[in-house]
């Protein structure tokens, strides 16, 4: 039991870390040349703040489907 349990946490952690890289690349591909961090935090943009969300829940219900 504890075999496969170790193997399905070392693959849960390995699509985690996928799924942050995948996350990135697309962010700075959809969100070209805007500072993410500046815009939520400084300027209280929600609208980038939920656009990142988006892009997190799309991108794990891709690959939730893989």
């Amino acid at each position: 039991l504890i075999p496969i349990l170790a193997a399905w946490f070392v693959v849960s952690i390995i699509v985690m870390i996928i799924l942050k890289v995948i996350f990135t690349i697309a962010e700075r591909i959809i969100l070209f040349r805007v500072n993410t961090s500046h815009e939520i935090i400084t300027q209280r943009n929600v609208a980038v703040g939920a656009l990142q969300a988006v892009i997190y829940l799309s991108l794990g219900i891709l690959l939730a489907e893989l």
